[in-house]
């Protein structure tokens, strides 16, 4: 039974072998013919071998050994014999400088060399593309550009005659396309399935070395921790990761922990807005609220708080009644130790946490006297100190950060920079911004990846998955554009429907406010400017200071409410910095973007944070422009009322804080101004709390469920337990918004947990399959054995 990838339909024509491998830039059948009909040298060894060939021929038998000995092109083997015999004898006659030369020369590279390393080759036929920029066409066949879109036409084939090949490992499309496709509908057809081309845009701008052809290729279109996938792939040498950044690289003021809020709306936050609401955000301007996203090597683990968290362990066993089996906490606490390199480990449960990870987990290297003054506050009220990564949540701690000597480590830094430059069959390009994975209707198979870089539009093909892992607001926007989502939603926008799914559904965040805040009144920690000077000096010279920690985001508390109605937390206290001047000034209590370090402050911006929401969101095409544009938020904030009375009660709760001695010792006053929006509400009563949070509704910033997980029979279900689109083969979904019930606690922790786990689903489900066509790759001495050829 012929091993199958991609099917074409190619009409009856007498030169059918020929023409096929034509299709595949230099097929060996067209360099055979060529070399059978070209005039070679008299000169003869023994046995009546040619002794030299002119520069093209070598370079074209070198291209075809090298392209079927990576399954790259269609290889018959009667004609691969005589090549390698014409190569052997050729090589025998040349010196090894005649080797190096052809290769400085072709950018290609004889496979059998001994002298250079395979991993030495450039792309092939890069000189060949570099001057004429179009693919060797033979015996008929023509190559079309129409509107920049490239298409190959073929005439017909006996429909008895079929048989099947391997796709080429990754491929790029017309270096014309528009970086605005006209139409959002799948455009490869039927008739054009098998065609590849290569641009030369593409390879010029790729690092030497970095685009590199393998047996196999997982195409990733990136977000924040799948930045892990790439790595936990690292043992499978035949397989090839390309990972596809939209944002650039990681700048270095990222790693400062003090700057964390500077980055929010810079050049490295997608600065998503939600919808205008009624029930939330309405004192923000035009009712809508900032959700920061991270566009940038690590997502948003380059910018987020760094707090190391991972919920609680029902919130897993929660997931696993949902139908979900193989994500309970006990199945899950060996990802999250898997990743972990805890550098406080003498300090805590060696059952709850390792070492040897490649996510550094540590304490922050400085604490002012608020910091301590406020964790002996709440144990003063009666809460534990404890480590909410342990058994138990209820209580207060002093957190651990992704965080090593004074610097944040994102994924990005965890998992990438290490073996970024050593592992050969890992390519990552920035800038890269994913519109749509392309699926082929009738299999329901994805294959590639369309994408834009620098306002020019490619596409790049994928022998084994494609895996979405954008977040929750890209993740869905990218499977709704490529024709998976819910169907009236596509046909609003013209958008074929492959795949009817609730994409983009079952949006959760966690909610807090602004408008709570102590004021110091003895412990402000302002200084000058000069101070601020030195203060830098020192960070750079040694990673310490107050530079080197997120300041009161350190501290995390967590208490049920009065509505509780199992064990598990429903509050979260988190502290930010704040300024007491900025908060009388600021109409709306926060700016777009915050340019001061977090650990400079004279006032305590109290942060109750609502960790089980009930109310649900949705993510929706952006109406006027769905590829370009931002998708649309619909966070439906508080449509539930319980979880308005949740977060009044814990905002009720926080302020009894200030009637402890150790916030009394500090002068801590609460601001007891009524704000603007509110100030027809008694201070402090209840309507006046429900009030503060509706008008200064804010977030932070862990979206999550947006392709939810769930079993076939889940109509609210987008992927299954095991990360795979339902209905769509060889896709994967596998960042945040996979989540069916949003975690009770920040959400970067969980999300590299769900990275490893489905790293090694992927492992799984191609290394043990025992069937050759569903593993989806060959040994390559299968090329000798088998005529291949495309249907």
């Amino acid at each position: 039974m012929p091993r199958k990838y991609i099917k074409k339909k190619i009409e009856e024509r007498s030169s059918r072998d020929d023409l096929l491998r034509a299709q595949y830039n230099v097929p060996v059948a067209v360099i055979y013919h060529r070399i059978k009909a070209r005039d070679i040298p008299e000169n003869k060894m023994e046995g009546g071998r040619p002794t030299a060939l002119s520069a093209s021929v070598e370079n074209q038998i070198v291209e075809c050994l090298k392209a079927c000995a990576r399954m790259e092109y269609l290889c018959n083997k009667e004609e691969l014999r005589d090549l390698i015999r014409t190569w052997e004898v050729w090589r025998e006659s040349n010196t090894e400088n005649n080797i190096k030369n052809s290769f400085l020369t072709t950018g290609v590279f004889p496979v059998n060399s001994d002298k250079f390393s395979k991993e030495e080759f450039n792309p092939i036929e890069l000189k060949r593309y570099k001057e004429n920029k179009q693919t060797i066409i033979e015996n008929n066949q023509t190559l079309q550009e129409d509107n920049g879109e490239a298409s190959l036409e073929t005439g017909s084939a006996d429909e008895t005659n079929k048989h099947s090949v391997t796709t080429t490992t990754m491929t790029t499309a017309s270096n014309t396309i528009s970086a605005e496709p006209k139409k959002v509908t799948p455009r490869l057809k039927q008739a054009q399935y098998g065609a590849v081309f290569t641009t030369v845009e593409v390879l010029n701008r790729l690092r030497e070395g970095e685009f590199r052809r393998s047996t196999h290729l997982n195409m990733f279109a990136a977000y924040a921790m799948w930045m892990k996938k790439a790595e936990t792939l690292r043992l499978l040498d035949l397989m090839t990761d390309f990972l596809l950044k939209a944002g650039i690289e990681e700048p270095d003021v990222a790693q400062v922990p003090s700057l964390a809020t500077t980055l929010q709306r810079s050049n490295i936050d997608w600065a998503p807005m939600t919808q205008l609401s009624t029930t939330s955000c309405t004192a923000r301007s035009q009712s809508r609220c900032a959700w920061f996203h991270g566009r940038v090597m690590g997502g948003s683990s380059s910018m987020n708080y760094m707090l190391y968290m991972r919920g609680n362990p029902l919130d897993y066993d929660e997931w696993v009644r949902l139908g979900n089996p193989g994500w309970n906490f006990k199945d899950v606490l060996p990802y999250f130790l898997k990743s972990e390199d805890n550098k406080n480990i003498d300090q805590l449960d060696p059952q709850y946490h390792s070492t040897g990870g490649y996510q550094a987990v540590s304490l922050h290297t400085y604490q002012d006297q608020n910091i301590f003054a406020l964790i002996n506050a709440f144990k003063e009220l009666g809460l534990p100190e404890i480590d909410q990564n342990s058994a138990s949540q209820l209580g207060v701690m002093l957190g651990q950060g992704i965080v090593n000597n004074g610097r944040r480590v994102s994924t990005n830094d965890a998992f990438i920079r290490p073996i970024r430059n050593t592992r050969n069959n890992l390519s990552i390009l920035t800038n890269a911004n994913v519109i749509r994975v392309l699926i082929d209707p009738q299999t329901k198979k994805a294959y590639g990846v369309e994408y834009v870089r620098n306002k020019m539009q490619y596409t790049v093909l994928a022998k084994k998955e494609v895996i979405v892992s954008a977040g929750a607001i890209n993740s869905p926007k990218v499977l709704m554009l490529s024709g998976i989502g819910p169907s009236k939603h596509l046909q609003s926008h013209g958008i074929e429907v492959l795949q009817d799914l609730p994409v983009g559904y079952n949006l959760q965040d966690h909610t807090t406010f602004d408008g709570l805040v102590f004021a110091l009144n003895k412990s402000s920690t302002m200084v000058d400017d000069a101070r601020r000077n030195a203060d830098l000096h020192y960070y750079i010279a040694s990673n310490r200071g107050p530079l080197s920690s997120s300041a009161l985001l350190q501290i995390s508390a967590m208490v049920q409410t009065k509505y509780a109605t199992d064990l598990r937390q429903e509050i979260q206290y988190m502290f930010d910095a704040t300024n007491v001047y900025n908060f009388f000034t600021d109409p709306i209590l926060t700016t777009d973007s915050n340019t001061n370090a977090m650990s400079y402050y004279d006032g305590i911006m109290v942060r109750p944070i609502l960790l089980n929401p009930q109310s649900r969101g949705i993510i929706m095409l952006n109406d006027s422009d769905p590829i370009n544009g931002t998708p649309l938020i619909y966070a439906n904030t508080f449509t539930e009322t319980i979880d308005l009375l949740r977060l009044i009660d814990g905002a009720k709760q926080s302020v009894n804080l200030l009637t402890t001695e150790s916030l009394q010792k500090l002068d801590a006053r609460l601001i007891n101004t009524p704000l603007p929006a509110c100030a027809g509400y008694q201070f402090g009563s209840d309507e006046y709390w429900g009030c503060i949070i509706q008008s200064y509704t804010n977030t932070i910033h862990h979206p999550v469920g947006t392709c939810k997980m769930g079993p076939k029979n889940d109509q609210t279900a987008v992927v299954d337990a095991r990360l795979r689109v339902h209905g769509i083969n060889n896709l994967r979904v596998i960042d945040a918004s996979i989540m069916p019930i949003i975690t009770r606690g920040n959400t970067n922790a969980p999300t590299i947990m769900i990275g490893e786990k489905g790293s090694d689903f992927i492992k799984q489900d191609w290394l043990n399959h025992q069937n050759d066509a569903e593993r989806g790759y060959y040994e390559v001495e299968e090329i000798l054995e088998e005529k291949w050829e495309i249907i």
